[in-house]
């Protein structure tokens, strides 16, 4: 190791997807004078080409000419070319730990940059790096590292996703999280960040927990509906029409400025357990009445209808008090939320459902029959 270099097959080079997007000609002036990586002094770089495809931008002393910089010409938004240096292979210590002689003593690699670069101590200053030994002062192999970056931009939940799903993504692709490289065979690094990460994860999935949450109550709630509807007809009909509110609720979300996280998950599937209270009723009588459909609809709306929205009515009394909280996220989550779901339930069920069954209702319930009687017996006869 020669003038703080580190050699070439104690590195191991993992591609950096960061590192492919930046031009290392950017800022440059040529010609101009610079010093080759492993040269022994300035010399006069013409071009961005040059610069690239001699050495001068290379990260390190690698013979693979695999992990050369790599020079093009892209054309910007106008069509001009534009040189560019990309070179994507940054160095990864193999054994941990180098050694250089400072007056006199053995110093390490790390401890040395540390201790006396500039860029060292900003390093100590936005990293958190936890290193083999049992004091401050010395750092030997280091063991983990946090390192701190900064985002912007992020000013709405999809940006937030985005940015996660991206930066995992960054991560996976680099070979240092490539199985194989420690004793475990686990990933190595992965970004992370209590906010940003902690509060915005639940958005990765939500679509598919809902989706998931929700077609498991639907079918409970089939299974539930069907002996107290006494016809499968009807409970399809029911089961379709919970369906119809889902999706109604879940439309309605961007209107009133809702996302779709755990707390309205939750809220939609208590949805169900309205749905059903409301239209099984009115289908199960619709069942039990005698005569045509029509009949049987207008039957049905005298004898539960007012039952319905009594219900319903109740039900948003019992939220009412969460109106006159001094949280604006239970106001909204869960107030007018559950006034929405109270709103939408009654509709569907005293307005869509009658017709549905006026159009398809299937046959009233050929339970037992009352036999049928002379509608003169039992009259007083005069004498």
């Amino acid at each position: 190791m020669e003038n703080d270099e580190i050699c070439h097959d104690e590195v191991y080079y993992y591609y950096d997807t960061w590192l492919e997007q930046r031009n290392a000609c950017g800022g440059r002036t040529f010609p101009s004078a610079m010093t080759r990586r492993g040269g022994d002094g300035p010399e006069t770089v013409a071009t961005c080409r040059d610069f690239c495809e001699g050495g001068f931008a290379r990260k390190s002393l690698s013979v693979d000419p695999a992990h050369a910089c790599v020079y093009s010409e892209p054309s910007d938004h106008q069509g001009n070319a534009v040189p560019t240096c990309t070179c994507p292979y940054r160095p990864l210590p193999l054994t941990g730990t180098w050694y250089i002689p400072v007056g006199g003593r053995t110093e390490s690699f790390v401890d040395h940059f540390m201790h006396t670069d500039i860029k060292g101590r900003i390093s100590r200053a936005i990293t958190k790096t936890q290193y083999e030994g049992i004091n401050r002062t010395t750092f030997g192999a280091v063991t983990n590292y946090r390192i701190l970056t900064f985002v912007n931009d992020l000013d709405s939940v999809a940006k937030r996703v985005e940015h996660i799903r991206s930066a995992r993504s960054v991560a996976d692709a680099q070979d240092i999280n490539r199985p194989g490289l420690t004793d475990h065979d686990t990933k190595n690094a992965y970004p992370f960040d209590w906010i940003l990460y902690g509060l915005n994860e639940q958005y990765l999935h939500s679509d598919d927990n809902a989706l998931f949450a929700i077609s498991i109550s639907v079918v409970a709630g089939f299974v539930v509906m069907l002996p107290l509807i006494v016809h499968p007809a009807a409970a399809i009909i029911v089961t379709a029409l919970l369906i119809a509110v889902e999706v109604e609720l879940y439309g309605l979300l961007p209107y009133f400025g809702m996302k779709l996280n755990s707390v309205t998950i939750v809220n939609l599937i208590s949805a169900i357990g309205i749905a059903v209270e409301f239209h099984t009723h009115l289908a199960r009588a619709f069942m039990l009445a005698k005569g045509d459909r029509v009949t049987r609809v207008v039957a049905a709306l005298r004898e539960v209808g007012s039952p319905i929205v009594c219900g319903a009515v109740t039900d948003f009394l019992a939220v009412v008090a969460i109106a006159f909280s001094y949280y604006d996220y239970f106001v909204l989550y869960f107030f007018i939320q559950f006034t929405i779901i109270i709103l939408v339930c009654a509709v569907n069920a005293l307005v869509l459902l009658p017709v549905l069954l006026t159009w398809v209702g299937p046959p009233a319930f050929a339970g037992e029959q009352e036999p049928d009687c002379d509608p003169n017996e039992n009259l007083p006869v005069e004498k």
